[in-house]
Order: structure tokens, then sequence, then C-alpha cells
């Protein structure tokens, strides 16, 4: 993946950690200078002997050969962590690296440290113990899955009460580090929640080569970081700048006073940017399909279920409002493309979007960073997906629904939609959801709720009760795995969670989205 301009992504050169002198101490660090080199001592391993026929390169002759290492047949597994730890023992061993799980059962005897060694606790030791080692190819056939974050109903009570309270009490500080060449400097964030990291949590933004601002969000904490490139394959998020001229500097520069710092994603007060409007499209009478453009030097890819802030300015006042960020119902989500999609419905009454309908093709407004907290890991355990929305609370579906339909979704029994609105013409996206339930019959089921329909209407109508949800989702089976998304006005979210509850689902089966 390339970013434009002046900053790349890609494999970092060969990296000795070295340890800054003020790397103790984060806080009083106010600049970086070149760190001094250090000789990392270390106690060398005690080696076991190993049996005959057990030595590297019998192992891989034994991956190449042997069909089904992994025990799973070739089918990647989704593993949750209270699954992994029940496979700990030397007839059944499985390992998690960087989120990757592996059967190791067959390596153990192959192990040059000893079996006893690895059966220690090989998760957490491997990264400290072999840092260097190429794990991927080495057990490339011994891949199970991947390991998925617990859910909100999985987490224990006391890391329930963090999250519920917004506290930032015994949050995890990150260090960082950096090297350099005469052609890049990287900067190096160490953390040890990179299992669940990926290309979603992290936002860049660059301002003309002189200011670096990152926002990494683990956990539910935002933390605020100089940054410009990121890879956590090797347990660190690295960040690369390319320099305009090729020489070696004597510092970094100075570092801003947020630098380092976190809070709670709850009190987080978002930064502004300018993005470019590139394209607006009508999809009913009065809500239209908008495309806003990243500048060069942004790197923002929300998650799904995220929102950004739309800021315009109005006689010196500014005007806020909150979007989620949507995409097509049906094919590959963009990843690399610079590119923000809005759903935007106009209130002719309203004080925010006649004043965005008056925003021309190539205008300027600002929008935030990304904000939210649907936890996207719950859409890979879930076996009953339900979608409840009225009007443009459709925005996050369109994202949810688009991910529910693939190979990895095999898991996924049925996706419900419950889509009300007021009439024919106010229904988005009719068509196409039409065709994709037509093509997915014995999984996808839709269902379009009028409150105020013509008398060519055949279909359901009224507005959300529990005697509707009732009759028209699956029977509630406590043991499949339910989630049930539920998006709209602020009055239509609430009431639908207090019917839902009323007819048997609990609110850890649950995800409002109230931005």
């Amino acid at each position: 993946m390339k970013f434009q301009r002046d900053f790349y992504c890609g494999c970092c050169p060969t990296y000795t950690k070295r340890v800054h002198p003020s790397s103790k101490n984060n806080d009083n660090m106010n600049y970086l200078q070149i760190p001094p080199k250090t000789t990392i001592s270390s106690t060398p391993k005690a080696k076991i002997g190993l049996a005959r026929g057990r030595s590297l390169m019998d192992w891989i002759r034994y991956m190449t050969n042997t069909p089904n290492i992994s025990g799973t047949n070739g089918k990647l597994l989704q593993v949750t962590q209270e699954e992994l730890c029940n496979h700990n023992t030397q007839k059944d061993c499985w390992i998690a690296i960087h989120g990757n799980v592996y059967n190791i059962t067959p390596y153990l005897e192959y192990h040059p440290g000893g079996i006893d060694e690895i059966m220690r606790d090989g998760t957490v030791l491997f990264q400290e113990v072999h840092p260097w080692v190429n794990y991927s190819n080495m057990l490339e056939k011994c891949l199970v899955g991947r390991l998925i974050k617990p859910r909100h109903d999985q987490l224990d009570e006391k890391t329930k009460a963090l999250n519920i309270q917004g506290t930032t009490a015994n949050v995890e500080r990150l260090s960082f580090d950096f090297f350099q060449n005469e052609q890049t400097v990287t900067l190096c964030i160490y953390t040890s929640k990179t299992n669940f990291l990926t290309y979603q949590d992290i936002i860049i933004l660059l301002n003309k080569a002189t200011t670096f601002i990152s926002f990494i969000y683990i956990d539910d904490i935002i933390h605020t970081i100089m940054v410009v490139r990121i890879a956590t394959e090797k347990g660190r998020i690295e960040i690369e700048l390319k320099k305009v001229q090729h020489k070696i500097w004597k510092m970094i520069g100075n570092f801003t006073d947020k630098h380092l710092s976190y809070c709670n994603i709850k009190n987080f007060d978002p930064l502004y940017f300018s993005v470019t409007l590139m394209e607006r499209q009508q999809i009913t009478h009065d809500t239209y399909w908008l495309k806003f453009s990243l500048q060069n030097g942004i790197h923002m890819h929300p998650p799904i279920g995220y929102h950004i802030r739309l800021k315009l300015n109005k006689n010196d006042v500014s005007l806020v409002k909150p979007y989620t960020i949507i995409g097509p119902l049906e094919g590959k989500l963009r990843r690399d493309e610079k590119v923000i999609d809005l759903l935007v419905k106009y209130y002719s009454d309203g004080n925010f979007t006649p004043l965005l309908k008056t925003l021309e093709i190539g205008e300027q407004a600002e929008m935030s960073v990304f904000e939210g907290n649907f936890d996207v890991y719950r859409l890979e355990t879930c076996k009953i997906l339900i979608l409840i929305a009225a009007g443009t609370g459709f925005s996050p579906m369109m994202r949810i629904i688009n991910n529910s339909f693939g190979e990895t979704k095999q898991n996924l029994k049925n996706v419900v939609l419950l889509f009300f609105n007021k009439t024919q013409n106010d229904i988005l996206f009719r068509k196409e959801l039409t065709s994709l339930s037509q093509k997915n019959k014995n999984k996808f089921i839709y269902h379009n709720i009028l409150s105020r329909p013509d008398s060519t209407w055949t279909g359901e109508t009224g507005y959300v009760r529990g005697e509707l949800l009732k009759r028209l989702l699956p029977k509630h089976d406590k043991k499949d795995q339910t989630l049930i998304c539920i998006c709209g006005p602020l009055a239509f979210t609430k009431l639908a969670a207090t019917d839902l509850r009323a007819i048997g689902y609990s609110d850890d089966e649950m995800h409002q989205f109230l931005a």
C-alpha cells in the first residue's frame, strides 16, 4: 500500500531495537535526538538435544509432505480466546502469534528449546524470545485461523466496568523509538495490543510536511502520536517518513503537548481537516450520496459502523452534524482510495443541510476524524444478524450488509433487515435490496414497513412495536449468537430496544447507533 506524495507504507529495513535514554519517562521527553548505540545483551537460551530426524530441515520436509497438519481440513476458523485456551496439552497444542492461531502439536518434537519451554506460555514468549523468526512460513500449514476479540458480554466484570465508566485507569502507556537512514526515518510505537490492530484503527494527518499527527484507537482509548506509516506484523506500529533531502538528521523535531497522550473515546475532542466535495448523486427525492476526497497527507479508513462530523460555517457560526460512513451494498469495499462516502437527507427547515446543499462540487468543508464504538469483531462471531433501521438510519447497515456476504461468513445463518419508512418514495436502495434478497433467498430476509402507505402498498405497515418484531424476526434461540443493530431517530432506536427486551432479547445482543 502506497501513500500519495511524500510518505509510504511498506516493509521496513532490518531493525534492531534501541532503547531511547528517555524511554522510561516519556512524559519528560520533548524532542528526539539520535539514540546512542547500545549493545543488547541476553542470556543464551539452552538448546535441547533433539531426537534423530527432528531437525529444522526434517520439519520442513514433514510440513511439505504431510496433508492437514492444522487439523482443519484446509478451513480457516474464527477462534475465541476461550477455545484457544482449551488446546493446551502436548497432544493438542495451539498458539496465537499476532492474531493468527496455529496448531503446533506436530512441531513440538522439532522445537530446539524443547517441549517444556514452548509449553510454558508460547503465545506470550514467542515474540520475546524469537522476534526474528519467520513464523508465517515455518508454521504455514499449521494455520488454524484468526483469533477473535472477545465480545462485550464475554469480558470480565472489571473490564466491563472500566468500559462503562469511560475511565483511563491502568491504561497501557505506549513506548516510542525511531531509526533512520539517508532516505527515510521510521518511528516505532510499541503496544501489547497489536493482535487486534488493523489499518482502520489508525488515522494519519500530514500537514505540509512539517506537522505529523496520528490517533491510534486501542480498546476504547485514543492515543495521540506523531505518525506516518503503519505495520503491525512484528509487534509494533511503524511510522516511516520519506526525506526530501537525503541526509542523516541530528533530531526529528519538537513534540506537541499531546504527544503520547491518551483519552477515552467518549471524551475525545475530534480534530478537523479540510475535505473536497467531489460528487453528489441523488438517491431519493430528498436523500443524496455525497463523496468527499481527502487531502494528500491524510490516511483514514473508518471501520464499519463509525461516523465522522461535518462542519460548515454560517455567519461566523460553526454548524456540525454527524454522519455514518457508507459504502456499496455489494462488491468489494474500497480500502486504498482517499474517499469518504456519506448518505445525506436534506431538510428544508433545518439549519445544517440547506447549507450543505449549497456546497458546490470542488468546494471544501471541514471533516473530523472518525468516532464510534461499534465492535466489528461481533460480525465475525454472530450466527443471526438482525438490522432494524429507519430512514437514513440505514447508513451503518450498508457496510454491515456488504460485510455479511462472502466466503468467510460461513457461520452466519441469517441476515434479517426490517426497514421502516414513511412512504414508498422514501425507501432507500429498494431495487438493490430486493435483488440482494433474491440472490440470497435462504440467508437474507428483507421487510419494508411503511407508516404512511398509499393504496397500492401491500406490505407491512405501522411503526416499530413488539408484536411486529416478534412476528417478523426469527424465533429467538439463545444458543445462537445474535447481534441486533438498531439505527434511526433517537426515539425510534430507544423504542425498538425496549420492545426487543420485552420479547426476550438482552442488551448484550444489541448495538444502538446513537451518533
